[in-house]
């Protein structure tokens, strides 16, 4: 049943559009818990899951397929609505455009839990 991976049947959580919008302002929150150092990603994971009441509904490694799905769709967004700029202008202007939508990311680019209240 389980395969060990995170990703597959030990745990199943259907997100709701509040569950995703706690998790969005608690992984803003604690954004100083993702440094790219090795293993520091796993434990912000469990830090934010924990925050918002999900740890053992949702694996680490969910929640990071979940944070990534979620910018994706972002990017996705924001190149529908301004389909002439490419790759290299949207990382320059998303901030910029984030904020003149009153958006979740904040001056550097990354989410910010401030700005979404």
């Amino acid at each position: 049943m389980a395969d060990g991976d995170g990703t597959g049947a030990e745990f199943l959580y259907k997100w709701t559009k509040v569950s995703t919008e706690a998790f969005i302002k608690a992984r803003a929150e604690e954004e100083a818990l993702f440094t790219g150092e090795k293993n520091s990603a796993m434990s912000g994971w469990r830090t934010v899951l924990q925050k918002i009441g999900l740890e053992g509904k949702v694996a680490p490694q969910q929640a990071r397929k979940k944070w990534d799905n979620l910018k994706k769709k972002y990017k996705v967004a924001v190149h529908l609505q301004h389909p002439g700029i490419c790759c290299g202008e949207w990382r320059r202007r998303q901030p910029l455009l984030a904020q003149k939508r009153g958006g979740l990311l904040g001056p550097s680019g990354k989410w910010n839990a401030t700005e979404s209240s």
